[in-house]
């Protein structure tokens, strides 16, 4: 009779494996107390792409590790709900991408009153967990590429959202370029130009052809953007007035999106690991919640960036 209970178990564990069988960690995460349910919460970040590459990161890791992910869209209104959901799926951990540290702030205040470990992806969080990039460190190396190509005079294009906030990938970048000018081009002013918000199509591209004679009649030849997004709207609306790039000038942006190989020129750009980004976070955060780690425990990690030489640029 004592060999019994092994016995049934030994069963169930070969039925579970012939039948395909997972754990319902959702479901024994309810029953149980806080469980193995992580939740993912993003915001409007401009590009899908770099949401869903970071959050590709966060569920391989998750699954590698027998967590399940509940997924959120933060729209600035429904802060509430999310915290309902959070709490009622016993979430034990929790992974941004969000612009800001104060995208979020009722969600934040919450998780660290219940001692819920979180953490930012592509997102410096000084006061917890935080993956991101060098983005700095990537803008000196291209202003650095820049020189090294022949380039006279280099510029910096960065956009300004609605909010006329900037996120902190564009405070880095910015950063990154005046490092970069003063080494390389010391007797050179720090010239940024700027796109304002959109406010409709044709005032967007009358900004951007403000910004092109700009270019042009200043004697630019290197332009390096603080996005793939805005390297690519600056590059046809390049094209659109005659201008072949990199004749004209050349053309750096950031991201590597996967379009930015496929423009004619193909764009020279700067490329950051999102799915990598996504993975350390959820790895920190797990760590966290099995070391009973509260959020305020630092644990920040910039990854490197890696320059993409194609056809936008001069060659050396």
């Amino acid at each position: 009779m004592s060999s019994q209970p092994p016995l049934r178990a030994a069963r169930a564990r070969w039925r579970a494996k012939f039948t395909g069988y997972c754990r319902n960690e959702l479901a024994a995460s309810i029953a149980g107390g806080r469980g193995n349910v992580l939740a993912f919460i993003s915001a409007e970040m401009g590009c899908i792409e770099y949401t869903g590459r970071i959050q590709n990161g966060v569920l391989d890791e998750a699954a590698a590790q027998d967590y399940a992910v509940t997924v959120y869209h933060l729209t600035g209104k429904n802060e509430e709900e999310i915290i309902r959901k959070l709490i009622g799926w016993r979430t034990a951990g929790v992974i941004f991408h969000i612009a800001r540290l104060d995208a979020a702030p009722r969600i934040m205040k919450i998780l660290d009153e219940q001692k819920i470990p979180y953490g930012t992806a592509n997102l410096g969080n000084p006061r917890g967990i935080g993956v991101t990039t060098d983005d700095s460190r990537g803008m000196e190396c291209a202003v650095e590429f820049l020189k090294q190509s022949g380039c006279r005079r280099a510029a910096l294009l960065t956009h300004e959202d609605k909010s006329r906030q900037q996120a902190e990938y564009q405070k880095r970048r910015r950063e990154g370029f005046r490092k970069g000018m003063k080494q390389h081009f010391p007797e050179a002013p720090e010239t940024v130009f700027t796109l304002s918000p959109e406010q409709g199509k044709q005032a967007f591209q009358r900004s951007m052809d403000q910004i092109l004679k700009k270019i042009t009649g200043g004697g630019y030849d290197g332009i390096l953007c603080d996005s793939d997004i805005t390297a690519i709207e600056l590059l046809q609306s390049a094209q659109t007035a005659g201008l072949k790039v990199p004749e004209a000038f050349s053309l750096i942006g950031y991201g590597n999106l996967g379009i930015s190989s496929l423009m004619r020129p193909a764009l020279t750009t700067l490329s950051q690991n999102f799915e990598e980004i996504g993975s350390m976070t959820t790895r920190f955060v797990i760590d966290a919640v099995r070391n009973g780690q509260s959020a305020e425990q630092e644990r920040n990690l910039l990854l490197p960036v890696k320059l993409i030489i194609r056809d936008s640029t001069q060659k050396t």
